[in-house]
Formats: structure tokens, sequence, C-alpha cells
């Protein structure tokens, strides 16, 4: 699964699964590409489609 960053709007938050919540880390190996990554409290949610 790719990740892809995006902003929830408030509507948007209902369909969070809460107990999916994950913080990500970076691995060393991504070093050549930290400067192109957020560095912005990232997170992995997966949402419910209706």
């Amino acid at each position: 699964m790719k990740a892809i960053p995006f902003a929830l709007s408030s509507g948007a938050m209902a369909f969070v699964d809460p107990s999916s919540f994950r913080h990500v880390t970076y691995r060393q190996a991504d070093r050549p590409v930290w400067d192109k990554i957020s560095d912005h409290c990232p997170v992995v949610v997966e949402l419910w489609a209706p």
C-alpha cells in the first residue's frame, strides 16, 4: 500500500478508524529523500469507506 499525504477535513475525520493511528518514523535508508518528505507529525490512519 502506498501512503498518500493529505490533510483531512473535519467532515472526513468521521471516516477515520481511531484504532489505525500510527506514527511514522523514517529509516536511515530514507535519508536521501528526507528533504522531500514532510517532517510535520507524519501519521498513518485507515479510512472507512461508506
